[in-house]
């Protein structure tokens, strides 16, 4: 058993590929810690909360079992593994991570601070402490790839088969319209793709707006980064709100002179 898959940016690999064989039993938190938000005011019976404020997830602690490898093997290992955890400038990568018992979804993890290995700890058992300072989890396929006949999902995913992806995959728009995106999760930011030309459209879910007057080619709109491109060139709209998709909630598109294909790239998100 591997346990994790791990993408450096580079290369992937497995613990096997580095002789190691981590043991199935670990540290891994399936959310961050979180601290509620309250005030109290003198002469009241309760406090106030004004929500929560995440405070991140204890470090994931990989085990690993006492290993038998020749005298001369034991530094050849530490530098492929330093290598691959580290950047150039010896700064702990950020790896993509899928873990053997999640195997449908991925995490980007870090090696925790104060990480150090040595010859000693190969010969007697180790351990190696990741950081995910983002807590969520990712679908490997994006939403619109989610579907009967996918050479990557099997039976085991808990994915919704057979639905309608985003909605709007060359969503033809030549009049009013709106669409009720699929989402198995939690809320998302999309990568919006407009294709044709418009007088002046506005994108809407729930109080969140994105609008702008006229284009012709090309329009993509990053609402995770707020940037958005016109025919490749950055540009600013109009008006353009910190815009998610939210689940059992409809998307809305008015304007003028409209017609243009939309199309919503997103992955579903967990914690």
């Amino acid at each position: 058993m591997s346990l994790m898959t791990m993408d450096n940016g580079l290369v992937t690999k497995t613990w096997e590929d580095f002789n190691l064989r981590p043991l199935k039993d670990h540290q891994n938190a399936s959310q961050s810690d979180y601290r509620a938000l309250t005030i109290g005011i003198p002469g009241q019976s309760q406090q106030f909360y004004f929500g929560s404020e995440i405070e991140g997830k204890p470090p994931i602690i990989i085990n690993f079992k006492k290993l038998i490898v020749e005298e001369y093997e034991i530094n050849r290992i530490i530098d492929k593994l330093n290598l691959f955890l580290f950047d150039e400038f010896k700064q702990p990568r950020e790896l993509k991570v899928i873990w053997d018992y999640d195997p449908f979804k991925y995490v980007w993890l870090r090696v925790a601070n104060g990480f150090t290995i040595d010859r000693s700890s190969f010969m007697n058992g180790f351990s190696i402490p990741f950081n995910q300072f983002d807590d969520d989890r990712y679908a490997i396929e994006e939403v619109n790839d989610v579907k009967w006949g996918s050479t990557t999902i099997d039976f085991r995913a808990d994915y919704k088969l057979g639905h309608e992806g985003s909605g709007a995959l060359d969503l033809p728009v030549t009049g009013s319209t709106n669409f009720l995106p699929t989402l198995d999760g939690y809320a998302v930011q999309p990568y919006i793709i407009l294709q044709g030309s418009s007088d002046s459209f506005t994108i809407r879910t729930g109080t969140s707006y994105i609008t702008h007057t006229g284009f012709n080619g090309k329009l993509e709109i990053d609402t995770e980064n707020f940037i958005a491109y016109l025919n490749g060139t950055e540009m600013m709209l109009q008006r353009f709100d910190d815009f998610y998709l939210v689940p059992n909630q409809r998307v809305y598109i008015t304007g003028t002179n409209m017609n243009f294909k939309i199309t919503m790239h997103y992955r579903w998100k967990y914690i």
